[in-house]
């Protein structure tokens, strides 16, 4: 049942309906609204365990997980059918890029610097 990541994306975009795949227009769509809808499926349970007295139990874990997955598939969508990028290829930039922005890591005190500097 593992895959490999280029094997993911490859399963990810065989079950894309015809109408998530007839244009560029229905592929980005699909991402967008995709990565939204279950991005705000896990907002909403974190929601509900910070601030609605939700117990984060083993039921509530594997509905975060499944929520994730979910995200998962439509950023692996995204990547190979609306970019044409592998997701190896979004995990590295995403490393190059926050290597290049916390070289020490993450400091409050660098980000607070940072957002300063751009209301300057």
């Amino acid at each position: 049942m593992s895959k490999t990541l280029i094997e993911y994306e490859d399963w990810v975009t065989a079950k894309m309906s015809s109408a998530s795949m007839a244009d560029f227009n229905a592929k980005i769509g699909t991402a967008g609204l995709g990565l939204g809808g279950e991005g705000g499926e896990c907002a909403d349970l974190a929601k509900k365990v910070l601030f609605h007295g939700m117990e984060f139990t083993e039921e509530v874990k594997q509905k975060f997980i499944k929520e994730l997955g979910d995200t998962f598939f439509y950023l692996a969508f995204a990547a190979r059918n609306v970019c044409g990028v592998s997701l190896q290829d979004v995990l590295d930039a995403n490393v190059e890029k926050l290597d290049a922005r916390y070289k020490e890591g993450f400091t409050v005190e660098e980000f607070m610097a940072k957002e300063k500097a751009k209301e300057d």
